[in-house]
């Protein structure tokens, strides 16, 4: 479904924006913003910058800065808190798509997601 789809597509691109900005590394692996801080940065201050967010370059260099600031954390939260309010608002909504006929099958219904602006069902206004 077209719903199902759009929501699917926030969801890969919430991901990839997570993956891509925010500073997460461990012995073995970093993410592609802890790559973008130099290995003496990582080491003095790891603890610290774990989970934080770094702007990507074109953004530091129009601000004129190679630097963390708690604003660049704070923004990244609200958007991720805004997407997930609006994750919060689709109501997964399940069709049988079992017909009379082959009731004795082993289909699974299927669930989609729809916008609960959309609902079908009677506002309190509307009652």
């Amino acid at each position: 479904s077209n719903a199902a789809s759009m929501v699917q597509h926030l969801l890969t691109t919430v991901e990839k924006d997570v993956d891509r900005y925010q500073v997460t590394f461990d012995d073995h692996t970093a993410s592609i913003a802890a790559t973008r801080l130099s290995e003496s940065i990582r080491l003095k201050f790891g603890d610290a910058l774990q989970g934080s967010f770094l702007r990507d370059d074109q953004q530091l260099a129009a601000e004129k800065r190679y630097s963390l600031r708690i604003d660049d954390v704070s923004q990244c939260v609200v958007a991720l808190t805004r997407t997930l309010e609006l994750l919060d608002t689709l109501v997964g909504v399940e069709v049988d798509t079992q017909s009379e006929d082959d009731e004795g099958s082993n289909d699974v219904p299927e669930t989609y997601a729809a916008s609960a602006l959309d609902s079908t069902e009677p506002t309190k206004a509307e009652l």
